[in-house]
């Protein structure tokens, strides 16, 4: 006969303190029909068993959490999570752009959102860390089509963009292909990518976004690797290597620069380009981030009009009206069709007291006008 059911077990008596676990529970053997305390197996034999027991309940839990129930995978679209591309989605793809910037493999520092190219607005662009390429985001909620495709190229010609990004649910097997022969076929430096939004949901869980790559340059993975070994900018090194480039002039004005905006309480960001270095003062308002003019390390300023996207300035009038305060500088000129891109400035121009004090005026009537609106 084989062990009793239970707990381990102990060879003795049948009553009292010798009696087993079951007659002691239970009562005398033959009422309950247990094994006689004779017939109980050797201490040896118990331990034998209760190592199989062990073993067994080990084996039981290990089963039972491979069994555990698993929430199922669900891809829900998008415009179930925003109705609206413009007034929805793409506000909240410029609040969370460090998603897109994991999937690129790159950092991404938001310039601005639906920026004006002519009579058209690109949804998102900025510059890519650590080289400060102008990066440009044309996003939709459907499959792809023609017309964005087109889309995409006005306005990476208009902003002389060289990473330009294409986002959708679906890709088209045409469109997919159209960017990997522009990869293959357009400048060197010039890259393309079509990223594939997804949405999944484990069961009833809030969704989640996921950016899948479906065309990228064929040397992104070895590019990307190599501009993080590019230089973080500080103020030593930019203005060493603007002194260097540009002569002492250019280094003094941009001093000038510098204290200016810290006086005005604006944030600096110092580029991180492999090969120039930029400075930028930024007005931070609201959460948001206003990116006036860029001073570069090979001597030049750019006015940051195409990124005048929101506030008072984001309305052609007023970038007129700040176009006509600097053209009253000596030897500055600024084409009217310039009011949507980046024109520059060389830094010598701003060298005499009082263009440069013109120059800081302008910004302080351009700084008080967006703290006002």
């Amino acid at each position: 006969m084989g062990p009793p059911p239970g707990p381990a077990f102990r060879r003795e008596g049948l009553g009292g303190a010798d009696a087993s676990p079951c007659c002691r529970a239970h009562g005398p053997p033959s009422s309950r029909g247990c094994l006689p305390a004779a017939r109980w197996p050797s201490s040896g034999a118990a331990r034998l068993y209760d190592g199989r027991e062990a073993r067994l309940s080990r084996v039981s839990d290990e089963v039972t959490a491979l069994v555990q129930p698993l929430g199922q995978l669900k891809r829900i679209e998008a415009r179930e999570v925003w109705a609206h591309e413009a007034r929805d989605f793409t506000p909240w793809l410029h609040a969370n752009l460090e998603l897109l910037a994991d999937a690129l493999g790159v950092g991404i520092e938001p310039a601005g959102a639906e920026v004006p190219v002519g009579v058209f607005s690109v949804d998102i662009v900025g510059r890519t860390i650590p080289d400060g390429r102008v990066i440009v985001v044309e996003n939709q909620l459907e499959a792809t089509d023609h017309s964005h495709l087109g889309q995409l190229l006005t306005y990476a010609s208009g902003l002389d963009s060289t990473v330009i990004v294409w986002l959708a649910p679906q890709f088209r097997d045409e469109h997919r292909q159209a960017l990997d022969w522009l990869n293959g076929h357009t400048t060197e430096g010039v890259d393309f990518f079509g990223v594939e939004l997804e949405l999944l949901r484990i069961d009833d869980s809030a969704p989640a976004v996921h950016f899948k790559l479906v065309a990228q340059p064929n040397e992104w993975a070895k590019a990307t690797r190599s501009t993080v070994q590019a230089r973080q900018w500080d103020e030593a090194s930019f203005m060493d290597d603007l002194g260097r480039r540009a002569g002492a002039a250019a280094v003094q004005v941009a001093r000038s620069i510098l204290a200016w905006g810290t006086g005005q309480g604006l944030e600096v960001w110092w580029g991180r380009g492999k090969a120039d270095g930029s400075m930028v003062p930024t007005l931070r308002l609201g959460g948001a981030g206003h990116f006036l003019f860029t001073v570069w390390t090979y001597g030049r300023v750019e006015v940051n009009f195409q990124y005048m996207t929101k506030g008072p300035f984001a309305d052609e009038v007023r970038r007129q009206a700040l176009r006509e305060r600097l053209e009253s500088i000596a030897g500055v000129n600024i084409p009217v069709e310039a009011l949507n891109k980046r024109p520059s400035i060389r830094l010598d121009l701003l060298s005499q007291p009082r263009a440069l004090a013109a120059f800081t005026e302008t910004f302080d009537w351009a700084i008080g006008e967006i703290r006002t609106s």
